[in-house]
């Protein structure tokens, strides 16, 4: 068996690698599984401890994570009210509803969308055009609490210390306790 760190284990030598006793692999292997880094020093392969995490090495995950939350946030979607009824603000959707409006299609009156309820409503261009205003408002505005809130989290996260960022809940704040009683303490 050999080992190398481009290659990791492989049967057969390569460039780079040193060979290892089916007992070294065994070792090696569990190591590696309980999150040690190998390595090869002194021509030996050698499971390393990584180096406990610290705020600086930790801040820059969070706010990978608090990116990748805002990407999702973003791709959902919005749900919207137009002339009462709710629809669905998606990618999907606003494609489907643009391409509507640009083709002139309302002006056939013999076109529907449908809400989300799943009830076809019928549409002329004038009804079309506004529920793409609506919905484009909606993303819109949907989309600027996401950026407030990223921006939020990421300015929370800028002074944490290692403990605070280790518990770190990226999202959404969490909704107030509504059945908690106002006069007690917390």
């Amino acid at each position: 068996m050999w080992f190398s760190k481009e290659h990791g284990f492989t049967e057969d030598e390569r460039e780079g690698s040193v060979e290892i006793s089916e007992e070294q692999y065994a070792a090696l292997l569990a190591a590696n599984a309980q999150g040690h880094a190998l390595d090869i020093i002194g021509g030996e392969a050698v499971a390393i401890t990584p180096p406990a995490p610290t705020a600086e090495s930790l801040r820059p995950q969070v706010s990978v994570a608090i990116e990748t939350w805002r990407d999702m946030e973003e791709r959902a979607g919005v749900k919207f009210d137009f002339q009462g009824r709710q629809y669905d603000g998606g990618d999907k959707s606003r494609l489907r509803l643009q391409d509507a409006v640009a083709s002139g299609i309302g002006a056939t009156g013999q076109f529907f969308c449908t809400d989300e309820n799943n009830d076809d409503v019928p549409m002329d261009s004038q009804a079309l055009n506004g529920l793409y205003d609506a919905m484009m408002a909606a993303r819109v505005a949907q989309g600027f609490k996401i950026h407030i809130r990223q921006r939020q989290m990421k300015e929370e996260i800028a002074t944490l210390d290692l403990d605070a960022l280790a518990s770190y809940q990226v999202g959404w704040p969490a909704p107030p306790d509504e059945t908690a009683d106002p006069d007690r303490p917390a």
